[in-house]
């Protein structure tokens, strides 16, 4: 089953594992405007990141999230768990997060 909202521990757990593996990552899409006070309600969480699809594999697969496979080169689906349902979280790869990040420091 997958989550119907997303809390914020599920977005601070994904940001801490990627700074602690040195990942600039960006998250964006409706979690932020939630955040902001939006009262619209998500089903997900996307996230730039700065590294590989290759990587971002590596980095999960020892972990409790599951990694869903797929072609595409530029996205991975992670199914993160909470409590007895998931949180469907997405990443994109690319330099968009480094750019970012660049731009703030």
């Amino acid at each position: 089953m997958v989550a119907t909202s997303i809390p914020n521990d599920v977005a601070i757990e994904l940001s801490d594992l990627l700074t602690t593996a040195n990942v600039y990552h960006v998250l964006f899409g409706e979690w932020i405007a939630i955040i902001e006070g939006c009262g619209r309600v998500t089903k997900d969480l996307d996230c730039y990141t700065a590294t590989t699809k290759q990587d971002a594999v590596t980095l999960f697969q020892n972990s409790t999230v599951l990694i869903m496979t797929q072609t595409r080169t530029d996205y991975l689906c992670l199914l993160w768990p909470l409590g007895d349902s998931f949180v469907d979280v997405g990443l994109f790869f690319g330099n968009y997060a480094f750019n970012v990040m660049k731009l703030i420091n």
